[in-house]
């Protein structure tokens, strides 16, 4: 399997790994085949995201089909399985129940949003710090051929050393 190391750096994917300290180390696979939902991804992103920066490292929460929304605080994925208005999606993996998303980063608006994700090869991606995290709320969805790939080992810190697992969702569209 062929891979490279990447070293975090910013704040997105707070608490998940602590990139203020570049103490987080992590071998990603090559490739943007059979991208599951929180699945950790390096990608390119859009000139809308930061212009002095091209290259996030983020989760996928929407998968090509779904629509993702939210309201009071949580994500809703609406796809087959659960229609209008979708089922809140079980973060609980890597998120304290006090965290709250919103459609803005830095609002706290209660506002349902909607975002149709179209074609098979478009991703909605998201920050685990979803205060302070530029993702696909702000620069639009990812385009399967900007993922570079999927996080695969934790290389430290030492303490936290191993595979990157993916969280389990309460949604039925993993297999």
């Amino acid at each position: 399997m062929k891979g490279f190391l990447v070293v975090m750096m910013g704040k997105g994917m707070f608490p998940t790994f602590n990139q203020e300290k570049l103490e987080d180390k992590l071998y990603f696979q090559y490739g943007n085949n059979d991208i599951k939902q929180g699945d950790i991804v390096l990608l390119v992103t859009s000139s809308k995201c930061d212009p002095q920066k091209d290259l996030y490292i983020k989760r996928i929460i929407g998968l090509p089909g779904e629509r993702i929304a939210f309201e009071n605080g949580k994500v809703y994925v609406i796809n087959k399985e659960h229609p209008t208005p979708g089922i809140i999606l079980d973060e609980s993996d890597y998120l304290s129940p006090s965290v709250k998303t919103f459609k803005n980063p830095t609002q706290n608006d209660g506002l349902r949003f909607e975002e149709k994700l179209v074609g098979q090869n478009e991703y909605f991606f998201m920050g685990d710090n979803r205060g302070g995290s530029t993702d696909s709320r702000i620069c639009g969805l990812g385009q399967k051929e900007a993922i570079l790939g999927r996080a695969f080992f934790r290389v430290t810190p030492e303490e936290k050393r191993g595979f990157v697992k993916l969280p389990k969702y309460n949604i039925g569209n993993l297999d």
